[in-house]
């Protein structure tokens, strides 16, 4: 209930009775002041507003509420996006003795309990408080959703509110609203007492302040990928950060869940660690995991009742880390977000079952994006390019430079890398060679860029071409996001020398014969020389 010392009489017995009361609790005043009237008989026929202020629940020490408006004290972070409607309630004269019976706490308006209330914000075109003579009238939206500073004015355009007891219901509120402010009820006069000079007024503008639980933005990050993890198959991590907010004391958590929906492309997705804040939760006892809900792929993380309990008593206002490793089976860009569903209630005892989220209205992160690109290589020979050469076997290295301007200028790094299972890579027949998953930068790795260096090692050349050596071996690539729409990179080879062949066949032949034509001239001439020296000497 609001501590509101200043009223007395009549009217403030009721007034400090209104569910305009159990609003303010947690709440301290805000700037602004508003117009009161002299104290004295109410006029029926003069028009308000009510002016909600919209704030963070807030901790710390509580500071006395001012429905004037002319204090500024609240600490807490103002919520905007928040639709306010206000429903007069019928059959409530605040011109006479007996309407302001009917709001005090022990009428039939005013003694109205939290959940007839927000029954009959539920349904108040069928509702009423208290019984059929005090039905809703038609909604009184405010001019507009709760601003930047978390301010809505409801005052039925230029007419403004007149006299009467109104239902004041919270209609809409973004996804990270997880604990709406009641419902209440507030009349128009209010009746408030200034100390400073004493005076007593009747307030047509009327300031009120509900609170309401806020979840922060839902963090989602990849984790830098290690040097020894750069190929499909690797597992990636990814953390979702999430802080709980600060409910009111008769509130519990409904449900807190957080939820992973991998994209296409990662696999086999597992929860490693949850840490609020530096303490380690227990899995069974804190938290469960499950696959696969609330839609297929996705990975759930529900607390416990125990946990819940742990939210709200041990870390309000702290981050809760959620570890998730997946493993990479695809490339491309591989972005998705975390969602996290939350939700209070009242109760006198402390639930023992987690309520059923609804799943329309999540607090999501932003994307989470990891890159990954496939590689496509050509071994051909030297001498005759359009020729591909088969079972050219290669290994591929991280970069000592990964994203530098120029690939060509980097140097291998580290053991060479697995993809898929395979640490080599063999040419087919055509010569080709796809490397199917290289990381290429994320979130955090290379600001994602659009390419990342690597470098090739060819290990063992085609049968009948030399392996390049002397560091010729080494060739350096870069590897591009997504999937390769033809060869990435050529590297050839030269062929190794011939020996000399053995001279058989026509040109040998030809060559004999030539030998065996020298060799009869040359017996030829050796007669005609003997024979001439006989003759000389008969």
């Amino acid at each position: 209930m609001i501590q509101n010392t200043y009223r007395s009489g009549r009217a403030l017995r009721v007034a400090g009775a209104l569910g305009v009361a159990s609003l303010l609790v947690g709440a301290v005043a805000v700037a602004g002041s508003a117009q009161a009237a002299d104290y004295g008989n109410i006029d029926g026929t003069e028009t308000g507003s009510i002016i909600i202020h919209k704030h963070k629940t807030q901790t710390g020490t509580v500071v006395s509420d001012k429905p004037d408006g002319s204090t500024s004290a609240i600490t807490s972070d103002p919520v905007a996006g928040v639709t306010f409607t206000a429903y007069k309630i019928a059959g409530v004269d605040l011109t006479t003795n007996s309407g302001w019976d009917l709001v005090a706490s022990t009428g039939v308006v005013g003694g109205a309990s939290n959940a007839d209330l927000a029954a009959a914000c539920a349904a108040p075109t069928t509702s009423n408080i208290g019984g059929t003579s005090h039905t809703l009238g038609s909604g009184i939206p405010a001019e507009s959703a709760t601003n930047a500073q978390g301010k809505a004015t409801i005052s039925d355009g230029t007419t403004g509110v007149t006299v009467g007891a109104y239902l004041v219901c919270e209609t809409d509120a973004p996804a990270n609203v997880i604990d709406k402010a009641q419902p209440f009820i507030v009349t128009i006069p209010y009746s408030y007492k200034v100390a400073t000079p004493a005076s007593e007024t009747w307030l047509y503008d009327v300031n009120v302040y509900p609170k309401n639980g806020l979840l922060n933005p839902v963090e989602k990050t990849p984790v830098t990928q290690p040097a020894t993890a750069l190929g499909l198959g690797s597992t990636a991590t990814y953390t979702v950060k999430t802080s709980v907010p600060t409910i009111p004391s008769d509130a519990y958590f409904d449900y807190y869940e957080i939820v992973d929906a991998p994209p296409t492309g990662l696999t086999n997705l597992a929860v490693t660690s949850v840490v609020a804040d530096a303490t380690t939760l227990t899995s069974g006892t804190d938290y469960t995991v499950m696959s696969g809900s609330p839609n297929a792929g996705d990975l759930k993380l529900a607390f416990t009742a125990t946990g819940l309990g742990k939210l709200k008593n041990t870390y309000a206002e702290k981050d809760i880390t959620v570890t998730i490793t997946g493993t990479v089976s695809g490339t491309g860009s591989l972005t998705n977000t975390a969602k996290v569903y939350s939700s209070t209630i009242t109760s006198a005892t402390t639930p023992t079952t987690p309520g059923t989220p609804d799943y329309n209205t999540p607090n999501s992160s932003d994307d989470a994006t990891t890159n990954w690109g496939n590689l496509t290589i050509k071994k051909e020979d030297a001498g005759q390019t359009s020729a591909g050469l088969k079972d050219a076997v290669f290994e591929v290295y991280a970069a000592d430079t990964p994203y530098a301007t120029n690939c060509s200028t980097v140097s291998y790094s580290g053991t060479k890398l697995t993809v898929s299972g395979n640490s080599t890579f063999t040419s087919l027949s055509d010569g080709t060679i796809t490397i199917p998953g290289l990381f290429v930068s994320s979130d955090v790795d290379g600001s994602n860029a659009t390419s990342r260096c690597y470098v090739l090692k060819e290990v063992t050349a085609p049968a009948g071409y030399v392996l390049p050596a002397g560091g010729s071996e080494y060739t350096p690539v870069a590897v591009t996001t997504g999937t390769s729409a033809g060869i990435d990179i050529e590297i050839t080879n030269t062929r190794k020398t011939s020996p000399n062949l053995p001279l058989t066949g026509a040109a040998g032949q030809v060559l004999m014969t030539a030998i065996g034509a020298g060799l009869f001239a040359i017996a030829i001439g050796f007669v005609f020389v003997r024979r001439s020296r006989k003759v000389r000497a008969n």
